[in-house]
């Protein structure tokens, strides 16, 4: 099947993970900016149509499983990390755990039988007439050199580069692609999710402190993270507050899902089926701190006014708490919980100035990112205008 479309956006769409559902959103409501919704096509994994059609009916969405080819006037990067490459560590997934997952995927309508076989694929036909395009992007680690060549191979055809952090810049930089710009991720832009953000809450004890975890097999802190945020949570009860677990990712965090949901403690897990994002987006803003090892907890966090303790299990998480300035800090593996417990206490001491300060630098990076929205609806004016004028 021949697929031929004005716009088509590409990321990792459609496996249920919040953050890159919200970038999603964002990246089609960018690109509305220009073009009709049905003139736009993103590339989705198995298993998402329905709840992708459920976030937002009007692009056309195609499975990559499927056997089919897409022209494009442009192909976008629509945002996330999809330039990187761990494969320098031998941590690896179980067969129980693998199997686990698939078995799981089954019952839930995210994979089929077919998923067992190598899929044909989707075949981009991106030829030299395609424009390409890149938008809140970010980019590394390379365990291995032949991956950056390939990165930077892939991104030196993208007229339209930007890019949302100063890791992201100084690659760009050093592959030599000057049409790279800096600007803010997608996800504190809550103007382009297509939902309202819930009020912010008034604190009092006992706090609420919400702790996202995340099944991480790429480092070591990875797989130490879990344990600890466990162990911390276990501490901040008996402190008299009240921890709440979030999974972003209900689908793919398996070992995370099943950890927390078989403890005691409150948990929310993400499901696109269920859940709309107003409805996580409320059970988060009833937090009053969050412990996260998704970068996007602590973005979205902060777009809800609420400070961050970013757990530091690969680089982003350490860029994410420098990013928010005084609005979060890091937590260094080994994660040790006084570690954990003191950093958490020292936020609620002063969680008004810490309110403030992700309130302002929220703002800041929101006003960012919807500069590249508006300088990307100026790219697609120029180089791919609506067919409807």
């Amino acid at each position: 099947m021949l697929v031929d479309t004005p716009v088509v956006i590409i990321g990792g769409f459609g496996l249920g993970n919040f953050g890159d559902d919200l970038l999603m959103l964002a990246a089609v409501n960018a690109v509305r900016k220009v073009h009709d919704p049905t003139d736009i096509t993103v590339l989705i994994y198995r298993g998402g149509e329905r709840y992708c059609r459920r976030l937002d009916a009007m692009p056309q969405y195609i499975v990559r499983q499927a056997e089919t080819t897409v022209r494009s006037q442009v192909a976008i990067y629509g945002g996330g990390t999809q330039f990187y490459d761990f494969q320098g560590t031998s941590l690896r997934r179980s067969r129980w755990e693998r199997a686990q997952r698939f078995l799981e995927g089954l019952a839930s309508g995210r994979m089929s039988l077919a998923n067992l076989r190598r899929p044909q694929g989707v075949r981009l036909d991106l030829d030299e007439k395609t424009r390409r395009a890149a938008i809140s992007i970010g980019l590394g680690p390379f365990a291995r050199p032949e991956s950056e060549q390939s990165a930077a191979k892939q991104l030196a055809g993208c007229e339209f580069l930007s890019v949302r952090d100063e890791t992201s810049v100084r690659y760009c930089q050093n592959w030599g692609l000057e049409q790279a710009s800096l600007h803010s991720d997608f996800g504190y832009a809550s103007s382009l999710w297509g939902a309202d953000l819930p009020a912010l809450k008034n604190s009092s004890p006992p706090y609420r402190i919400g702790i996202i975890v995340r099944d991480w097999y790429r480092t070591e802190e990875g797989f130490r993270h879990l344990s600890a945020s466990m162990e911390l949570a276990a501490s901040l009860e008996k402190r008299g507050h009240k921890p709440t677990f979030f999974i972003f990712d209900g689908f793919g965090d398996t070992t995370c899902r099943r950890t927390v949901q078989s403890s005691s403690f409150s948990n929310i897990i993400w499901n696109p089926n269920r859940l709309s994002i107003s409805d996580q987006l409320d059970e988060l803003a009833a937090c009053d701190v969050l412990v996260t090892s998704r970068a996007h907890g602590a973005i979205v966090g902060s777009a809800l006014g609420i400070p961050a303790i970013c757990t530091v299990i690969e680089p982003k998480l350490r860029i994410m708490a420098e990013t928010l300035e005084d609005a979060a800090v890091g937590w260094e593996s080994p994660f040790e919980v006084d570690d954990g417990v003191k950093l958490v206490e020292a936020t609620l001491d002063c969680l008004d100035d810490r309110r403030r300060a992700a309130q302002d630098v929220s703002a800041k990076h929101a006003e960012s990112a919807l500069v590249s929205a508006d300088e990307l609806a100026d790219y697609l004016k120029r180089v791919a205008p609506s067919p409807g004028g």
